[in-house]
């Protein structure tokens, strides 16, 4: 974000916004990352950084302007669905919000340790590291690798 490459950022946040999807759609992610989150509000401090600062943007090549033109529509219209987060984010930025799924997860690895539901917590937990390596992947250096033809 530091060069201020609007095209570069516009085609990282779509890539993002479509992995996001996939995995709210299988179901593998109920509740948005809290990283999401940050992402989306340090993203949306950067943009009305950029759109203040009169001659960073007199200085932008026109594909660059458009790109940040883009992105300040696609935040403003992406963003309406998070404001509630992205307000708690904002005035409670260091401590983590602990959602209601997780407070279930919590009660049942401190309450239930001896009826075998270990498993599923323990399961749990590999998703969600999972899920949190997938949102803070390089999406350049995952098209870049080779893929494997099924023989």
């Amino acid at each position: 974000m530091k060069i201020n490459d609007w095209t570069s950022i516009q085609s990282l946040f779509d890539e993002l916004n479509k992995r996001l999807e996939k995995m709210q759609k299988t179901d593998l992610l109920s509740v948005v990352p809290r990283a999401y989150i940050k992402l989306l509000v340090e993203l949306e401090d950067f943009l009305n950084d950029t759109l203040a600062n009169k001659d960073v943007k007199k200085k932008m090549s026109t594909t660059n302007a458009k790109a940040l033109n883009t992105m300040r529509q696609r935040l403003k219209k992406h963003n309406g669905t998070y404001m509630d987060a992205m307000s708690a984010f904002r005035e409670n930025p260091e401590s983590p919000e602990v959602s209601s799924s997780e407070e279930e997860l919590q009660e049942e690895e401190s309450g239930d340790e001896g009826d075998g539901s270990g498993d599923e917590v323990w399961e749990t937990k590999t998703k969600d590291k999972k899920k949190d390596k997938l949102l803070t992947m390089d999406p350049k250096g995952m098209l870049s690798t080779p893929r494997m033809r099924a023989s």
